[in-house]
């Protein structure tokens, strides 16, 4: 009997921009990346500007980032990686074909001037890139992967990441609402793929009221979704936890706080996703 280990860490859990102020700092300013360490596999679930807190060239690891879109807040960490500079091998990049660009081109016009001093030339050579099919599954040794395409302006991949029998699968960015008529299909396809799952992350930045412009305009068609939204699909598909993420960015540390005694006062099991909050999943394999 062998103790296997996966370990999940939120490095920024901001959405739409990172900031850094005192009412932020419980919940962080950082914007999307998700650290998972596996055996001796590291996998960053997007390269927002979380991503740049890891300082470590990681060398005994392969590393690879899977990119669920595009959007700033997913990817402006990725010049300011660290570790792209200072590890031997090289980084493995994925996600999926972008809007009229290849993802190396993406990519490239993230390392050049204008907008970045350090030059694409600088860092191609460090990078496996690889664009991957909108619905698929892939491993990474042992470790299964599975995609989803998300509602969101643009797209965007949900990803199912399955080692030993531990699940966890992140959805962000996804607006998934009563408002659009694929709402039925969309919600019946989420379903199948977080069923029973041991750790839901999602993005739910809005409550109903902000969704629906009963405070403030409203704001569909944004590409995110409500708490209400993803409380029901978690408890719907039987998920044993779940971490709300993608914050509005000026969302502060007491208004979560809030948000967050209510929603735990009726559905134990869902929590707000805190930057640097790791979680340990252990199972056994004969």
């Amino acid at each position: 009997m062998t103790d296997k280990q996966m370990e999940v860490k939120f490095l920024g859990v901001r959405g739409s921009y990172n900031l850094s102020n005192t009412q932020s700092v419980k919940y962080g300013g950082n914007t999307s990346c998700i650290q998972i360490i596996i055996e001796d596999q590291i996998i960053f679930l997007d390269a927002g500007s979380g991503i740049t807190k890891v300082e470590k060239p990681f060398n005994d690891f392969d590393i690879h980032i899977l990119f669920t879109h595009y959007h700033w807040d997913h990817v402006l960490g990725l010049p300011f990686f660290s570790t792209l500079y200072a590890k031997n091998d090289k980084v493995h990049v994925k996600g999926m074909k972008p809007e009229h660009y290849s993802l190396k081109e993406v990519l490239r016009l993230l390392f050049n001037p204008p907008f970045c001093p350090i030059m694409w030339s600088k860092v191609q050579d460090k990078l496996d890139i690889e664009e991957i099919p909108e619905y698929g599954t892939f491993y990474i040794k042992n470790i299964k992967v599975e995609t989803i395409l998300l509602m969101h302006p643009g797209g965007a991949l949900g990803y199912k990441i399955t080692y030993n029998g531990i699940s966890i699968v992140l959805l962000t960015d996804i607006e998934l609402s009563k408002a659009f008529s694929s709402y039925e299909s969309e919600r019946e396809k989420l379903l199948k793929f977080v069923k029973d799952v041991d750790v839901l992350v999602m993005d739910a930045a809005l409550t109903n009221e902000e969704y629906y412009g009963a405070v403030g305009s409203n704001k569909i068609g944004w590409g995110h979704s409500t708490m209400e939204e993803c409380i029901l699909l978690s408890e719907d598909a039987g998920v044993k936890k779940t971490y709300i993420t993608h914050y509005l960015p000026y969302r502060e540390d007491l208004q979560n706080d809030a948000l967050e005694k209510d929603i735990k006062a009726k559905h134990p099991t869902v929590f707000l996703a805190k930057e640097d909050e790791s979680l340990i999943f252990r199972a056994c394999r004969s």
